[in-house]
């Protein structure tokens, strides 16, 4: 909804809204990059885009002194046994 007001903001349409409401989502989601339409770049083009901004904002807070309740190690770990289904 955040990436939609921002559009509309902007001056963007409803279409654009949207779009950005869809990408937005299939980031946070996590959507794998598998082909679409026969184009292996759907989502993940656009899952890179957003990592990297990602990543500014993420360094952005902890330079800022903002701490994560879940450590890294924890985040890997739980990653790791969703890989493998357990």
């Amino acid at each position: 909804m955040a990436a939609a007001a921002l559009v509309w903001a902007k001056g963007g349409s409803a279409e654009q809204s949207a779009q950005a409401v869809a990408i937005t989502l299939k980031n946070m989601m996590g959507l794998i990059c598998d082909p679409v339409a026969g184009l292996v770049e759907v989502p993940c083009v656009k899952r890179n885009a957003l990592g990297s901004s990602q990543a500014f904002i993420s360094a952005d807070m902890a330079v800022a002194g903002i701490k994560s309740v879940i450590q890294a190690g924890k985040c890997r770990r739980s990653s790791k046994r969703l890989q493998k289904g357990a």
